[in-house]
């Protein structure tokens, strides 16, 4: 399996017990993957631009995401609901 369907994966982060994988692809969109299956669980909204960075919290419950359109997003991932969005950085944060 390939966490590049949909776009080539830029971007990837595993949580903290190693059983998910989050991945952002340059077509702008997230997904989270099973890693025991290979099985994709989800594709999250996708941003206004390429994701650029992604992160579990410590417990695995949270993701953040910072993407080319400097906006910074907070998902909960039981709910698969957006928190919030947590707003702009200075253009010398992205690449």
């Amino acid at each position: 399996w390939t966490p590049s369907a949909g776009g080539e994966s830029a971007f990837l982060a595993f949580n903290p017990d190693d059983k998910l994988l989050e991945s952002a692809a340059n077509d702008k969109t997230v997904k989270i993957w099973d890693l025991a299956s290979g099985n994709e669980l989800r594709a999250l909204a996708p941003q206004g631009a390429a994701v650029y960075s992604l992160a579990f919290n410590a417990d695995g419950t949270l993701l953040a995401q910072a993407g080319g359109d400097k906006t910074e997003r907070l998902y909960h991932v039981a709910s698969e609901s957006d928190i919030r969005q947590l707003g702009t950085k200075p253009a010398a944060c992205f690449p």
